[in-house]
């Protein structure tokens, strides 16, 4: 990852802490869950609907 895609996580992650009032480490595990689940739903050797041509 380059120093613009960490700072676009922690942006998200602190966004997540700010407005659900809890730790950075609490709104990182969630995000990490979230997108977790989403990649896990993801179809496997092709391109997900809406991703492009």
């Amino acid at each position: 990852m380059n120093e613009a895609q960490t700072k676009q996580i922690q942006d998200i992650v602190q966004d997540i802490a700010t407005d659900e009032s809890i730790s950075f480490d609490e709104a990182f595990a969630i995000a990490m869950g979230m997108l977790k689940f989403h990649a896990d739903g993801m179809p496997k050797g092709r391109k997900a609907f809406g991703c492009g041509g």
